[in-house]
């Protein structure tokens, strides 16, 4: 993975690199098979953004992430981390340059609707009875089976996507909507 000064040291050198690695007419690490260059070129370009407070750095950061989400959509568990990670990102992105309605990057929507996509699958009610089921067979020294398995990584996705949500709420102009302001106090109850 060449370094950004090999992009001339800047977000447009970088973009357009991307651009022809998506084309396929610039070779580069696949993201599914090694996300650690990718993940080190991440680190570089959100660190010039937040050095410089340049939101053209952020905006090819958070195309990489689209790029290197994208290809690794295969790979169990590395997909709501990364995309997790990209959403605070974002978040980040608007506690240090505010929200703004309809820009690209600093809009609360795009993070909004990411976190309702995990509170749409249950209700609270479903939520916590499923939490309690989990435990309740944890407890009962039942062996940890596939079912139980996914039962805890469903409901730990859910609670990644609320910390994103109760971050977003701390911002001066995010309103959270009543379904999602009523599955906050349930983060504390998720694994």
């Amino acid at each position: 993975m060449p370094h950004l000064e090999a992009f001339g040291d800047t977000p447009q050198g970088v973009a357009a690199w991307l651009t022809r690695v998506r084309a396929g007419t610039e070779l580069a690490p696949s993201p599914a098979e090694d996300v650690n260059s990718w993940l080190g070129l991440l680190v570089q370009l959100r660190s010039k953004a937040d050095q410089r407070h340049d939101l053209a750095w952020a905006r090819v950061a958070l195309a990489v992430y689209a790029y290197v989400i994208g290809k690794r959509a295969h790979k169990e568990g590395s997909l709501g981390e990364l995309s997790a990670d990209a959403m605070m990102y974002r978040v980040h992105l608007m506690a240090c340059h505010g929200v703004v309605p309809g820009d690209d990057l600093l809009d609360p929507g795009p993070v909004l609707m990411w976190v309702g996509q995990a509170v749409r699958t249950l209700t609270v009610a479903e939520a916590r009875a499923l939490v309690a089921l989990c435990w309740h067979r944890v407890q009962a020294g039942n062996a940890p089976d596939q079912a139980l398995l996914a039962d805890f990584r469903r409901l730990r996705w859910i609670k990644n996507r609320l910390n994103v949500a109760r971050q977003l709420a701390l911002l001066t102009g995010v309103q959270l909507d009543h379904k999602l302001q009523s599955w906050l106090p349930v983060w504390d109850e998720l694994p």
